[in-house]
């Protein structure tokens, strides 16, 4: 996964654990380069890239009028970022975190590993079996972020193509459309249009042209989009982007260098 910005040039090496190894997971490293092509810093991916991930829907909950509860399928390092900055970001709001996951243990694990950043008054819920219930709600914001194959689906593509038979200001949110329609597989399966879907840096520009208009000299298009972005059913679908590690592994790196940590005698 390659980049290139004003800053740096950077890569991310990812080392695949053969199919018998027991308990292994995907490792790697981000090799970060400045724009002169001098290794300037080696950071661990593995945290890393499940920080970067959660932080990807994070804008769009920004919007959301209210987040009260809030379910997660899984419970490794994305899940603990995920959960971790929608409550920092968004304080005092969350009720209830509900984690969904095929062992119990490993759920309890991540359970305890949150409970130093959240407060008495957050409820935990743990599902192995039954999770149909689930399901989304017309109020929903929903964030889905790992099938990178057509073959994958994180989502029903079904879903997908109820939204878009709305025929509303409800469309699916992307973080690259090139990069969707090539990967991602609740896309492809629903066979949608890229006019169905909506890069989340065209959305976010177009976000304060709508806030600094008073909602009595609102059209009725501009009030819908509003009320959907902020308490609509809205679907936020990423494959990942290779620009994104490198901007959040960059400001890692200068992060550390401002506070002296990490080893810089290998460089």
């Amino acid at each position: 996964m390659p980049a290139t910005s004003e800053e740096y040039v950077g890569t991310k090496v990812v080392g695949v654990p053969p199919p018998n190894a027991p308990g292994k997971t995907l490792t790697g490293v981000l090799v970060l380069c400045d724009a002169e092509g001098t290794p300037v810093g080696f950071l661990n991916s593995q945290e890393l890239t499940a920080f970067r991930t959660a932080l990807g829907p994070m804008p769009l909950l920004q919007l959301r009028r209210e987040v009260a509860n809030v379910v997660v399928f899984g419970a490794g390092k994305q899940a603990f970022w995920h959960i971790r900055l929608t409550l920092m970001l968004r304080p005092g709001e969350v009720e209830s975190i509900t984690i969904v996951n095929r062992s119990k243990p490993r759920a309890d694990e991540l359970i305890q590993n949150l409970k130093a950043f959240v407060g008495s008054d957050v409820e935990f819920l743990c599902f192995v079996k039954g999770a149909e219930q689930l399901g989304p709600k017309k109020r929903s914001y929903i964030a889905a972020i790992g099938s990178y194959h057509e073959s994958m689906s994180e989502l029903d593509p079904k879903l997908f193509r109820k939204i878009i038979r709305m025929q509303q200001v409800e469309h699916i949110i992307v973080d690259s459309k090139s990069a969707c329609f090539k990967e991602a597989g609740e896309i492809i399966q629903a066979k949608l249009k890229e006019e169905d879907v909506y890069e989340i840096g065209v959305m976010l520009r177009n976000i304060p042209r709508l806030q600094e208009v008073k909602e009595e000299e609102m059209d009725q298009g501009a009030y819908l989009e509003r009320e959907w972005y902020e308490s609509g059913l809205m679907i936020y679908k990423s494959v990942g982007m290779g620009v994104m590690i490198l901007a959040v592994g960059g400001a890692i790196l200068e992060l550390a260098k401002s506070k002296n940590v990490g080893d810089n005698s290998l460089l």
